[in-house]
């Protein structure tokens, strides 16, 4: 959970009253904005995010959850994510909220999922990510797909049964990179995926470990023993402004 700033300029953990006192980097009304605040997680409700993302992490957010203290630039970018999604909104496209119910060992037990940008008129789904620090890595990443394909499955019968398509949107101020993305049906995917993580947490009983490229940046990294990075199969896409009209995942 984020509770505070991490100074570039001291090197040190401030919170967000001392960052705002200070405001030496930034006036005091944008540090303000720029807070975040994050709810505990509900007991026996999981988040797509949480489903998607390595297990571990996530049972260690819910058993031992680690303070967090972010860059101002880190709680920037993400702000401007929100201002990227409000350039669809503008154009009447909708946010959908969604809730998938599981029995897991006779417990009801709820995945929640929240989509950003859907088209009602095409039926179309799109997500879209930052290109911030993803310039010269593989895109698209492994769970960005699972992300807008976990959407497609959940969301289809929630938007009358029809999915047309769904799209990967990477963009900044300056480039974007668009990438349609094979629609699968990943029902049996998240089910398991849910009874893993609901048993883990309830049974107080680590999960295994799920190797990726994210580890090193984990706020849980010196709890979790992992052997070495394991690199995406994914296809490389590194030319600025382009419009992918192939399908991610096609076979």
């Amino acid at each position: 959970m984020t509770v505070g700033v991490f100074c570039e300029e001291k090197r040190e953990r401030v919170t967000f009253e001392q960052c705002i006192d200070c405001a030496k980097c930034l006036p005091a009304p944008i540090i303000k904005n720029l807070r975040i605040f994050e709810n505990k997680p509900l007991r026996n409700v999981y988040y797509l995010r949480e489903v998607i993302g390595c297990l571990r992490r996530a049972y260690y957010e819910r058993k031992t959850p680690a303070d967090n203290f972010q860059t101002l630039r880190s709680l920037y970018s993400r702000k401007r994510g929100e201002l990227f999604g409000g350039i669809t909104g503008s154009k009447g496209w909708q946010e959908l909220d969604c809730v998938v119910d599981f029995n897991v060992d006779n417990e009801p037990v709820k995945l929640s999922a929240r989509l950003d940008c859907y088209d009602p008129k095409q039926h179309g789904i799109t997500e879209l990510k930052s290109m911030e620090g993803v310039f010269d890595r593989e895109l698209p990443r492994e769970k960005d797909v699972l992300q807008v394909q976990c959407y497609g499955t959940i969301f289809k019968s929630a938007i009358g049964g029809l999915v047309s398509w769904l799209r990967l949107l990477y963009l900044d101020m300056n480039e974007f990179v668009q990438i349609h993305i094979e629609q699968r049906d990943m029902s049996q995917w998240l089910k398991e995926r849910v009874y893993t993580l609901h048993r883990a947490v309830r049974d107080s009983k680590l999960p295994g470990e799920e190797i990726s490229q994210d580890c090193k940046y984990c706020a849980h990294k010196t709890k979790c023993i992992v052997v070495k990075p394991m690199i995406p199969n994914s296809k490389l896409f590194r030319n600025k402004g382009e419009i992918r009209e192939g399908y991610y995942g096609a076979k």
